[in-house]
């Protein structure tokens, strides 16, 4: 309970401090707010919609993968058949879509070259890897050229990544080319017969929180 309400008891100055300093190290802010611990500020963080790893992600996502070029068109043939590029909720905040790309296979060997090349962050069950948030941009840039069925997702998504990335912190909102775009990844990915045209980014919005993806919102930062 302690903890609790240690975590609510933030002053207007310190929230100043965070906003003023959101691109610092988090060394630098810990310093800065001594009565706070690293958790705390990181919860302060995101009660205020940013993100301390923007930057790092930013890096991240525009590194280049060590693929020849077999292997770039050996993996798209794998996402081509057995893979899924999505964007799907994000479960820990609740109000977001993020990146998503998962591969099914029953051969372990298989997968685990496939981390090993793509996603040191990937999680692997016991038939799928699945790799989440913007990993998957330095992936579909390299693997573009080779797909042949899934190529429109891949831009999608690439698009929703950097609309993400020039944010100058990730908000709890999705903008209305955002929603579009989850729409048109939806309907790509879903079989015709099963598909339902969505004529509007207000529609889309009602359809994610129909499916447990409440309090997106429409338009700014």
């Amino acid at each position: 309970m302690k903890n609790m309400r240690t975590l609510n008891s933030w002053t207007e100055s310190e929230n100043e401090i965070i906003v003023a300093n959101i691109r610092e190290p988090l060394e630098n802010i810990e310093k800065l707010i001594p009565s706070k611990s690293r958790k705390q500020i990181l919860y302060g963080m995101r009660r205020l919609g940013y993100d301390y790893r923007l930057e790092e992600t930013r890096k991240n996502a525009n590194t280049t993968l060590r693929l020849s070029e077999t292997e770039k068109a050996y993996i798209a043939g794998i996402i081509d058949g057995e893979g899924t590029i999505a964007l799907h909720k994000d479960t820990r905040r609740g109000i977001l879509c993020e990146p998503r790309i998962s591969i099914a296979n029953s051969n372990r060997d298989l997968l685990e070259w496939l981390k090993h090349k793509l996603f040191s962050t990937a999680h692997i069950t016991r038939f799928e890897l699945y790799a989440n948030n913007y990993d998957a941009m330095p992936l579909l840039k390299a693997v573009k050229p080779y797909l042949r069925i899934k190529k429109k997702q891949a831009d999608l998504v690439l698009e929703f990544i950097d609309l993400r990335l020039m944010r100058e912190h990730w908000g709890k909102s999705h903008t209305q080319r955002e929603l579009e775009i989850v729409q048109e990844v939806y309907h790509l990915n879903t079989k015709p017969k099963l598909a339902k045209r969505v004529a509007s980014a207000k529609e889309v919005t009602e359809y994610l929180t129909k499916h447990s993806m409440k309090a997106i919102t429409l338009g700014g930062e």
